[in-house]
């Protein structure tokens, strides 16, 4: 059944890939440049894009912000939305089994490929540096290849893997998953040049947190022992064609199950328009 919105509603799409059917049933609009407009009562927003406090004058009317995925650390601070009566909500979770899973693919294959011989995942020295739904879920995969898992997060969790410091486990561990959503966090180049041995990286988070493309050029010029890098950001096409050994584009979140998930939760939000 067509669901027709009240005239006065227009829903803006930024840069998201919601389903066909979504935008055809509700008349999304679809743009990737901001301009003012009065109309705009609902946008979904890219969560690898900056929404600037400023953008807020742009749409005056605007009553329901849906950040398009699980991350708010490219968001302003929620007392922002609050102060403007604007309702905002993510898509927390709709990915948490196809992101994990996806580290755990892309731990074995970087294993596979870190010297002549493959190595194997089973029984290495895995930090997880976050810890928070999709970090959980990484270390409940991991027990199934016998890995020993240690973590840091800026607090600690009631769980069982072991505590370490951010310094101590960067130097200690075989290989190392950053899954952070911060706007103020950051894993320095420095601390990883104090590393005695290879490592393998696999990286989920925002470039803010771990500035993938500076840590590849220190590789590329022989100033970190690094075995290899795999960056789960999105990079321009020009930078993955050159440097496609080192960095993969932002798909981890895109299985079939998670899409399904992520237009149901959208669809739940348009009805609280």
């Amino acid at each position: 059944t067509h669901i027709m919105l009240d005239i006065k509603n227009k829903i803006i799409n930024y840069k998201c890939n919601i389903s066909s059917d979504l935008i055809k049933k509700y008349n999304i609009v679809s743009c990737d440049t901001l301009e003012k407009d009065m109309s705009v009562t609902m946008i979904v927003w890219n969560n690898n894009e900056v929404f600037r406090e400023e953008y807020f004058a742009l749409f005056p009317n605007l009553r329901l912000f849906v950040n398009w995925g699980t991350a708010t650390s490219n968001l302003p601070e929620v007392e922002h939305f609050i102060k403007r009566s604007i309702i905002l909500k993510t898509v927390k979770g709709y990915s948490t089994n196809a992101v994990a899973e996806y580290v755990i693919f892309t731990l074995m294959k970087l294993f596979s490929r870190s010297s002549e011989k493959r190595k194997e995942l089973s029984g290495k020295k895995v930090g997880i540096v976050g810890m928070g739904n999709i970090g959980k879920r990484v270390v409940k995969f991991l027990m199934g290849f016998d890995c020993e898992i240690g973590y840091f997060s800026r607090t600690k969790k009631d769980i069982s893997i072991p505590f370490y410091s951010l310094e101590d486990l960067v130097v200690s561990v075989d290989a190392l998953v950053i899954a952070v959503d911060s706007k103020d966090f950051t894993i320095p180049i420095s601390l990883l040049q104090r590393r005695q041995k290879e490592l393998v990286i696999c990286n989920i988070s925002q470039d803010r947190v771990f500035p993938a493309f500076k840590v590849i050029q220190f590789v590329r010029e022989r100033n970190l022992p690094l075995v290899d890098i795999i960056s789960d950001n999105f990079v321009e096409k020009e930078i993955i064609e050159h440097y496609g050994k080192y960095y993969t584009p932002h798909v981890a979140y895109q299985s079939l199950e998670s899409s399904l998930i992520k237009n149901s939760m959208l669809e739940k939000y348009i009805a609280l328009l």
